[in-house]
């Protein structure tokens, strides 16, 4: 078995041994089932629909979209990043998420580096919504890299992958023409 192989498995080993680690035990519901999110808009007091509830799947796939979006690249030309169009359904426009992929996708086609991985697990610690805004924490498993984009080779100089670890990450997402998007995470 090779060294990269043993690596991989040390890091599946230590990802399943953590993998409790930004679980929540308490959801609230006392050990009940939680009450499933609305399946169509319902009207509000002023006769206009309101908005259906995020839910707990969607959450977590537009996460997974957006740091996809950067992180399943390689191999590629950077020249051939679509900067403009990344964000498209899974950020709002304007919004500090959309600079943010703006921001690193710029760099990366820039420098013809960056890294190249996958979101391993993510889970819903927390989700607050409040009309057209939700606060989501995310427990979030993500194996990444540097690497030469345009070969997918591990990057000169780039450091030894360090032993994964779940991240607690707080997104705020918005609901947009009948899409929720995240508008905001951390940088």
């Amino acid at each position: 078995m090779t060294t990269l192989r043993l690596r991989h498995l040390a890091a599946v080993c230590v990802a399943l041994a953590v993998a409790g680690a930004c679980t929540s035990n308490d959801d609230g519901n006392d050990g009940e089932a939680a009450p499933p999110p609305p399946s169509a808009p319902s009207e509000n007091d002023d006769g206009g629909e309101d908005p259906v509830s995020l839910d707990e799947q969607t959450a977590v796939a537009q996460y997974v979209a957006l740091q996809h979006a950067i992180i399943r690249l390689a191999p590629i030309d950077p020249g051939d990043i679509d900067v403009e169009g990344a964000g498209d359904g899974t950020v709002a426009d304007g919004s500090n998420a959309a600079r943010f992929l703006t921001d690193r996708l710029t760099t990366m086609a820039e420098t013809g580096t960056g890294p190249s991985g996958e979101v391993v697990d993510a889970e819903i610690l927390d989700l607050r919504e409040t009309g057209e805004q939700a606060t989501v924490v995310l427990c979030v498993l993500q194996e990444t890299v540097p690497v030469d984009l345009a070969t997918g080779d591990v990057a000169d100089g780039a450091p030894e992958q360090a032993d994964p670890h779940y991240l607690q990450i707080e997104a705020t997402y918005t609901h947009v023409e009948g899409e929720w998007l995240i508008d905001d995470l951390p940088g």
